[in-house]
């Protein structure tokens, strides 16, 4: 007998054994408060949605965006003069090779790095150009209980040089660029971070990866 799902408002089809669901019968404009909650939870459990087919504008993905909390402002575009949230368009090709192609957090440079990433795929090829998703929570629980505790307690300091340096390969050395990305290098400092987060919902361990933004544990 199969089980009767824990879903009402939406179907939940998980795509890999660890990370990631594809979200079917839901119109992402108009979501009324118990269907917003089941997409949340299904977030919580799965870490990772995908929405095949939800033809999102920009207005209608920045009021998505609003019922999980207040959008951030990017650190660069905000010493741009923006002042409120705005869309960071991510195009990949010849001209623009990919510079995050590795495995990270999102600016984990910042005190408070953003809790949900909302992405919307404009013009996808017929083959690659695959954004991939790793679960750092399977990671944690994968390892000892001894190795567990000893990451526990470690701290590590992020700073923001390896974005500096991706963004004054686009922008080149120009003195407008300098003067931008010292901006950016003195209004965020590097930030000290747990290895080891516990998160604030699902009450479950994660490892903070932070990639080329993670400099050296403290004290080693």
């Amino acid at each position: 007998m199969s089980q009767a799902s824990p879903y009402s408002r939406i179907r939940v089809r998980p795509v890999s054994g660890n990370i990631g669901a594809a979200i079917s019968d839901v119109d992402l404009r108009n979501l009324d408060d118990d269907t917003f909650s089941e997409i949340h939870r299904a977030l919580l459990e799965n870490e990772v949605l995908f929405f095949p087919g939800s033809s999102l504008d920009d207005e209608s993905q920045m009021a998505l965006a609003h019922r999980f909390g207040q959008p951030s402002i990017f650190p660069l575009l905000k010493l741009m003069g923006a002042t409120g949230p705005t869309f960071q368009v991510i195009e990949d090709g010849p001209d623009s090779p990919n510079e995050a192609n590795y495995w990270h957090t999102d600016v984990t440079w910042t005190q408070e790095p953003p809790k949900v990433a909302l992405l919307r795929a404009g013009v996808v090829p017929e083959s690659g150009g695959d954004t991939m998703w790793g679960s750092m929570t399977t990671a944690h629980d994968a390892l000892s209980p001894v190795m567990q505790e000893l990451l526990a307690g470690l701290e590590v300091v992020h700073d923001n040089e390896s974005f500096i340096e991706a963004v004054s390969r686009k922008m080149g050395d120009t003195e407008e660029s300098r003067k931008l990305l010292d901006g950016l290098r003195d209004a965020y400092p590097p930030v000290t971070q747990p290895l080891i987060r516990t998160h604030p919902e699902t009450g479950r361990r994660v490892i903070l990866w932070g990639g080329h933004f993670m400099k050296f544990l403290v004290g080693m």
